[in-house]
């Protein structure tokens, strides 16, 4: 339907070099399609990470579609079990929302971030309802109604069919801001009227939320003397400045700065690296040549190298604190985390992607090495 109504391309066949002419032209009768990583930015391959510019553009008309979340969970659920990497059983198993549940792909974790992810979207279509989405659409960008193409058509999940109305609340009761999401679409294309879009705001929650950060000082108040606390904690390059943007191929410095206050007390400062509120990984001290075993009273500095070719492009957040290792005692943390914006190489430049094009997952993407006979 849409080769129909404009001239179309795959993002998957759009290379690096392309996506920046893209930028510059930013041509009107352009149709991308794909699922870009199924989420909106916190990936290489998401939508924002791979066009940026689409942020707060009036004249970026973005348009997606929302599954039911219970038929969404339950469809993945077998299709794991199928495959033989689950064996829990169904209630169990999707109280960790799903790799492609709604609030992941939009990148939401709060009530009050659902109307901006909403109003982000031009036009929001339901699966379950095809036909009407694609009439509803065709009004508003002023194309030619058309009949959904119906090809490969399965049956709907027996196991769907038999879930009891209290099975399918207990369902729904884990998935609430999805079902939020789908009632609002929902709503939207049977009072047969598009979601209240603003263009100018679109996507920015994301913006905020992920703006590049590169150090954070101390929360500690005046008066407050902790027995240990950060003074200053920031990302920086090898030459040593100060920055929240690097190539995926970079060695990313960590340095925290810090007061130890009690000479008898062991502190040690550790890093957290998360993605979308998950946890990559820890960072403890290790102390190597040169290093103390213990720090004395007084201040003192710390650097560890995250290697290049370690994390997988897209945003993370990074948070530092002053503890004792064992038995564990907390005596400061930042409470914002630093922001880092990790980017694809160019073209032609080796990285852990290989020759692939497709989403690598997770949060890391180490380049290996490899021997072969």
């Amino acid at each position: 339907m849409l080769e129909a109504w404009f001239r179309t391309k795959r993002d998957e066949d759009i290379a690096p070099a392309e996506l920046r002419r893209l930028e510059q032209e930013q041509p009107d009768d352009l149709c991308i399609h794909g699922h870009f990583s199924g989420t909106l930015l916190s990936r290489g391959d998401a939508l924002l990470a791979r066009y940026p510019w689409i942020m707060g553009n009036r004249n970026a008309f973005v348009l997606t579609l929302f599954r039911d979340p219970v038929e969404h969970a339950m469809s993945y659920y077998y299709h794991e079990r199928a495959a033989g990497r689950v064996q829990l059983p169904l209630i169990e198993f999707l109280k960790t929302p799903h790799a492609f549940a709604l609030s992941k792909a939009l990148e939401v974790n709060t009530r009050e971030q659902i109307d901006r992810a909403i109003k982000s979207f031009a036009f929001i279509g339901v699966t379950e309802e095809l036909q009407r989405s694609a009439d509803l659409l065709a009004e508003i960008i002023g194309k030619p109604r058309q009949e959904v193409p119906r090809e490969k058509l399965g049956e709907r999940d027996g196991q769907v069919l038999a879930l009891s109305a209290a099975e399918r609340r207990a369902v729904e009761s884990l998935y609430p801001m999805e079902c939020e999401l789908y009632a609002r679409a929902r709503d939207a294309l049977f009072e047969h009227k598009p979601v209240s879009w603003e263009p100018e705001k679109q996507f920015t929650y994301l913006r905020d939320r992920y703006a590049v950060k590169s150090s954070v000082s101390s929360s500690v108040g005046v008066g407050e003397r902790p027995t240990a606390e950060i003074v200053h904690f920031t990302a920086h390059g090898v030459d040593g400045v100060e920055r929240g943007r690097f190539d995926c191929r970079e060695a990313i410095g960590l340095t925290v700065e810090f007061e130890v206050r009690d000479a008898l007390k062991v502190v040690e400062p550790a890093f957290r690296v998360t993605r979308q509120g998950h946890t990559i990984f820890v960072i403890a001290y290790v102390p190597e040549e040169g290093s103390p075993a213990q720090f004395p009273q007084g201040r003192h500095r710390a650097t560890v190298w995250i290697p290049g070719n370690l994390l997988n492009p897209g945003p993370f957040e990074i948070t530092s604190n002053l503890a004792t290792p064992w038995p564990v005692e907390r005596f400061d943390q930042t409470v914002d985390p630093i922001v880092l914006d990790i980017t694809e190489a160019q073209d032609g430049e080796t990285t852990a992607r290989g020759a692939w094009r497709t989403a690598f997952p997770g949060g890391v993407r180490p380049l290996l090495r490899w021997t072969s006979s």
